[in-house]
Formats: C-alpha cells, sequence, structure tokens
C-alpha cells in the first residue's frame, strides 16, 4: 500500500490525473474538516459550508485529467473555497432580491 503522506502535493496531483482513488480520499481526508470550518465560518451557515466544500471535491475528481496544480493543494483549495464562497453569496443576494 502507498503512504499518499509521504508524496509532495505535485505527486498527488499526477496521481489523481491516473484516476487514483485513494489519493482523493487521501487529499479529501486531509483537507475536509479545515476547509468545512472555514467554509461555515464564512458562510455563517453549517449546512451551506459543507455543500460549498462538497462541491470544491466534486469539481476537483471531474477535472482530474485537465487538472494542473501550480502551487500546491494549500493554495488551490484556499483559493476554490473563495470562489465557491463569492459564489454562494451573490446567490444569496440574488434570490433576496427576487423575494422582494
Amino acid at each position: 500500500m502507498h503512504q499518499y503522506d509521504l508524496y509532495t502535493d505535485f505527486e498527488l496531483a499526477d496521481l489523481l490525473t491516473k484516476n487514483d482513488e485513494v489519493a482523493f480520499k487521501y487529499l479529501y481526508d486531509k483537507y475536509w474538516d479545515k476547509l468545512y470550518t472555514m467554509a461555515s465560518n464564512r458562510l455563517n451557515d453549517a449546512v451551506e459550508g459543507e455543500e460549498v466544500v462538497q462541491d470544491i471535491f466534486l469539481n476537483l475528481w471531474k477535472r482530474r485529467h485537465v487538472f494542473h496544480l501550480k502551487r500546491g493543494f494549500e493554495h488551490y483549495f484556499a483559493i476554490a473555497l473563495k470562489y465557491e464562497v463569492i459564489n454562494r453569496r451573490a446567490k444569496r443576494v440574488k434570490n433576496e432580491e427576487f423575494q422582494r
């Protein structure tokens, strides 16, 4: 069995492009709690925070064949979270305006 914690982020990204589900699960387990906490706090909503994190990982898996890591997963997930939160907040504003 592979010891995924010994791989660099770039090696893990390469494994993802090769459909390595265990590498994906390793990343999921490693980053999920931190991303969930940050998303929930930024959105003031635990359920929506969970949805954001699930969307981030779903998008990563969907794009795994064309995924290219530039800096590291810490950076990648921070940017992905930032844009997911922005999109969720924008959606909230639209829904509030629509309900008026």
